[in-house]
């Protein structure tokens, strides 16, 4: 930067330009990866539409943050290595954190099954049985969400999870069966871009 007289911010953007192209090479090796393992489910309708957006949004992302990341570190290699153990292992481990948290309390009969803190006419403080967990899941949630890496696992495990219930459920039964409950039943979607499946890590 200093030797060229680019300013910081052409200096950034160039770097990021360049990471970002280098990127889509991996990223457009993942659907024809998917596609050749016949792993077809997780490329078909929105659930495709969802994967090409998550895969999209994670290259500028990461990128961004391993930038931000680097000023931490005086060597470069250091930060290298540091920010490719935490973004692989780190991430891996905050995910699952927040899998269990959210998992502890789900419960599909519920109005708001990934909500249980969310007050209905029969539980107006709620219904979780496990309050502290929940609490737990929003604080600790957009904290860890500010990783990308979290945000890909949690999106690309939800886009897979709806990919597989769309296999096995006959087309249009689940949302016959929700519809037949009415505003009695959960309020649950099919769609993977749905704020409870991989809606909210896109959205960070």
């Amino acid at each position: 930067q200093i030797l060229s007289g680019a300013s910081h911010l052409t200096f950034w953007l160039s770097n990021l330009f360049y990471d970002v192209a280098l990127y889509t090479i991996p990223a457009i090796c993942v659907p024809l990866t998917l596609n050749q393992f016949g792993f077809n489910m997780l490329l078909a309708d929105d659930c495709g539409m969802a994967l090409a957006v998550v895969l999209a949004l994670f290259g500028p992302a990461v990128a961004g943050f391993s930038y931000l990341a680097a000023f931490f570190f005086k060597d470069h290699a250091k930060a290298s290595n540091a920010i490719l153990t935490f973004c692989l292992v780190g991430a891996s481990v905050l995910s699952t954190v927040l899998f269990i948290l959210a998992f502890i309390n789900y419960n599909p009969t519920y109005k708001y099954p990934a909500a249980c803190d969310i007050p209905t006419e029969g539980y107006p403080e709620g219904n979780c049985r496990f309050p502290a967990a929940r609490k737990a899941d929003r604080i600790l949630g957009p904290l860890f969400r500010l990783v990308p890496t979290v945000c890909a696992y949690q999106a690309l495990f939800a886009i897979a999870l709806v990919a597989n219930l769309k296999v096995i459920m006959p087309k249009g039964a689940a949302e016959a069966m929700l519809s037949m409950l009415g505003e009695s039943g959960p309020k649950i979607s099919t769609s993977p871009f749905a704020y409870d499946w991989a809606g909210e890590p896109i959205m960070y």
